[in-house]
């Protein structure tokens, strides 16, 4: 292989509208929690985002030796963003612009990155890279609502590494490590208040730094494809520096509602750095068929520790966030006529912050699913997909929904036209909870979503293929897959 030149270029641009009419009722107690008074607040918030972001490298790679190259690589990236949230108080029927509560600005992040690697690869049996990454950054912004100008800039120098290591054809081990610079948004650095919410106002930190995130990732996959045999498991963790972090002051203002005086308690959000915020994962996934192929059993499982930073009236508070997720799932294929699926899994999540005026979390979610096709008639098919949940420590959220889809499906015309008949969420019980927690609040959701509804489709295949044979895609298709109700896929394990 010779001497190798490259260039490359992108440009994305991203519009994003939004129109709020909220409507918001305050309820102001007593201590004994009897209601001293109540006031409304309407207002209709305008926010528009416009984003436009351009990346261009170039790369040059010169051979050493047989097996070597030396790699030099130069990327430049700015990300360009023009944002407005517009407050309007009602007078009356009329939505009335309000200074105050409003917000318009614009800032940019750019980005140098000048890379120098080296490669060796031995194929069929290993390869890896090893390189140093310089990266520069600036972020700058204007705000035209308060004639706020920021600036700040960094610089990042960190290694760069990966590994891959075949042991034989259907066996690997790899390993990467790298990092990257996180900038600060534009209302986490302007030193002016965003009293968009006057409850939860927002200033930001002109002295913010960007935050450097490191990673390192370990995989090892094991295929046999004589035997089906499929095992893969990893580890992959971050470390970031100087993360962006909130700091929640509380702080109580007395004021004058309904002609009496009562007092509320203001929660202001301003941004610090901080150390000590790292991550790491580990997963596994594991399938074994059985009796020629027509049973395989999968198993899936990970666990995952968070370790949060933040901050309360100025009081670091480490969040210990833990999750464990295990599934296990049949595939039954006794001959072509049947297909079934059923599976098992929970989920685990448990939160608890050092602080000890904050309460813990410990939720778990089981889920109970089995779904599959029946081919009968030589041209009919009856599919289903049931789910179960069972959801625990979600306070006052109880919400243990069943999702039943179905489906009847004839097919005609040598298996190139179909006419199916759906339902879905036949118990009309399509039902998502879920918690999260931070620094000083625990929030549980509860959606609702209306998601019961019946269909009718007919189709029909115009192509026609050499030989006569039509590929039945649909059973292709089917095989494995799964509703919205299971939710216990591989790939989101391994997120």
């Amino acid at each position: 292989m010779g001497r190798n030149f490259s260039v490359g270029m992108n440009v994305n641009n991203s519009n994003t509208s939004n129109d709020q009419d909220v409507n918001d009722l305050f309820r102001y107690y007593n201590p004994d929690m009897t209601l001293k008074v109540d006031s409304n607040s309407q207002r209709l918030i305008q926010t528009d985002n416009r984003r436009v972001s351009t990346n261009s490298n170039v790369t040059y790679s010169e051979p050493i030796g047989k097996y070597g190259r030396m790699d030099f690589g130069y990327n430049y990236s700015i990300s360009d963003y023009k944002n407005s949230r517009i407050t309007n108080l009602y007078n009356g029927e009329l939505p009335v612009i309000n200074d105050a509560l409003s917000n318009v600005y614009n800032y940019s992040f750019s980005t140098n990155r000048f890379s120098l690697n080296y490669r060796f690869d031995r194929p069929k049996l290993y390869n890896f890279t090893l390189g140093l990454t310089a990266q520069p950054t600036l972020l700058k912004g204007y705000s035209l609502s308060n004639n706020v100008s920021s600036r700040r800039e960094g610089f990042n120098l960190f290694p760069t590494a990966r590994f891959v290591y075949n042991f034989a054809r259907s066996t690997s081990l790899t390993i990467n490590y790298g990092g990257r610079s996180n900038e600060p948004s534009f209302n986490q650095i302007q030193p002016v208040a965003d009293v968009s919410n006057p409850s939860r106002p927002v200033i930001g930190n002109p002295n913010l730094n960007s935050a450097f995130v490191q990673t390192l990732n370990m995989s090892y996959n094991l295929t046999q494809p004589v035997t089906g045999i499929f095992f893969n498991t990893g580890i992959f963790g971050n470390l970031t520096n100087n993360q962006i972090t909130r700091n929640i002051v509380r702080s109580t203002e007395h004021i004058i509602v309904g002609g009496q005086t009562t007092s509320r308690t203001i929660q202001t959000t301003n941004y610090l750095n901080a150390n000590g915020y790292y991550s790491s994962n580990m997963y596994y996934s594991l399938g074994k068929p059985f009796a020629e192929k027509k049973y395989r059993l999968s198993l899936n499982g990970s666990v995952g520790y968070l370790n949060d930073v933040s901050f309360t009236n100025s009081e670091k508070n480490i969040g210990k966030n833990w999750s464990w997720a295990q599934s296990a799932r049949l595939q039954i294929n006794p001959n072509p006529n049947v297909e079934i699926y059923p599976a098992i899994g929970f989920r685990k999540t448990k939160v608890n912050y050092t602080l000890t005026d904050n309460g813990n979390t410990n939720a778990t979610t089981m889920n109970y699913d089995l779904n599959g096709r029946l081919f009968f008639l030589k041209t009919f098919i009856l599919g289903f997909d049931v789910s179960k949940n069972v959801n625990q420590g979600y306070s006052s959220i109880v919400a243990n929904p069943l999702i039943i889809n179905t489906y009847l499906e004839k097919q005609f015309s040598k298996k190139r036209g179909t006419f199916r008949i759906e339902g879905f969420d036949l118990m009309n019980q399509g039902t998502v909870v879920g918690i999260t927690q931070d620094a000083n609040t625990i929030t549980n959701t509860q959606t609702n979503r209306l998601t019961r509804y019946f269909m009718a489709t007919l189709s029909f295949k115009l192509q026609k293929f050499a030989g006569g044979m039509q590929p039945n895609s649909d059973r292709m298709e089917g095989r494995g897959s799964r509703g919205n109700a299971g939710g216990f896929d591989r790939q989101e394990r391994h997120q």
